[in-house]
């Protein structure tokens, strides 16, 4: 089966009317219609919130590596992919480096103070 438009819904409802149906037909294309905006609103919201992000960017900020310290063993390639991220697992077993398994150690390295 091939679903028809809203249009062809809408047409359809409007030609195929008896009289004693007209109450019925009505109801069923104001909740079409109502439908129908409804889908149309939530498109332009999600066009308008797409740009207002891409336009909230402006040229006076600095590129992140002109902001962010890196760490010493990033800055200096010497670190593994694997260790770039924490492992979790690692930290709910105990084991792995103690940056990840102390509470303050990690909040110090992680936590960024407001500018």
């Amino acid at each position: 089966m091939t679903p028809i438009s809203s249009d062809d819904a809408y047409r359809a409802l409007d030609s195929a009317v008896s009289a004693s149906q007209a109450d019925d037909v009505d109801k069923m294309k104001t909740e079409l219609l109502r439908v129908r905006f409804d889908e149309q609103a939530r498109g332009e919201k999600r066009k308008s919130a797409g740009t207002a992000i891409e336009s909230g960017v402006t040229g006076s900020l600095k590129p992140w590596r002109e902001v962010v310290m890196l760490h010493e063993d990033v800055a200096s390639g010497r670190y593994h992919q694997a260790e770039f991220a924490a492992d979790l697992w690692q930290v709910h077993l105990g084991e792995g480096t103690p940056e990840y398994r102390n509470p303050v150690e990690f909040f110090r390295r992680t936590y960024l103070p407001p500018a």
